[in-house]
């Protein structure tokens, strides 16, 4: 499936799984196997507002919750984790839906800005949520 379409299936699929009231979103991170690394309940950051208001505003994530931030198309993309109240590990995520990148643990207030590409999807999780991820992993939408 060519990355275009795959941008507008996920962001059709997480629009309508948001009007939904109660529902949640799902995402996994599988390994080349098909083994199951990660389970997370996310929210989504959908516009520019809100892909860079990311965490800055939120409470301390779960251990199975995170926040899909969802670019319009692949590029270069940065996130710094200065206004965020507490660690996060940070999985930088390609058109084609392969990890690409993993920041971990990035601490609290840590101005660093960490700046990946080709990156269409991050995925912000409580830090040492992704201790079994790696690059190259697989990231899928669950229903």
């Amino acid at each position: 499936m060519k990355a275009g379409a795959l941008a507008v299936l996920v962001v059709l699929f997480l629009s309508a799984a948001q009007g939904c009231g109660d529902a949640t979103n799902q995402v996994t991170i599988v390994d080349a196997q098909g083994l199951v690394r990660l389970i997370v309940d996310v929210e989504t950051a959908e516009t520019a507002m809100e892909r860079s208001r990311g965490l800055s505003e939120h409470q301390a994530l779960g251990p199975n919750e995170g926040l899909l931030l969802v670019f319009p198309t692949a590029g270069e993309v940065c996130i710094t984790n200065r206004t965020v109240a507490f660690p996060i590990d940070v999985l930088f995520i390609s058109a084609d839906q392969q990890v690409i990148h993993i920041e971990r643990e990035l601490p609290s207030g840590d101005p660093g800005s960490y700046c990946h590409a080709p990156t269409w999807l991050v995925l912000e999780l409580q830090a040492g949520a992704a201790s079994e991820v790696a690059i190259g992993h697989t990231f899928r939408l669950v229903n």
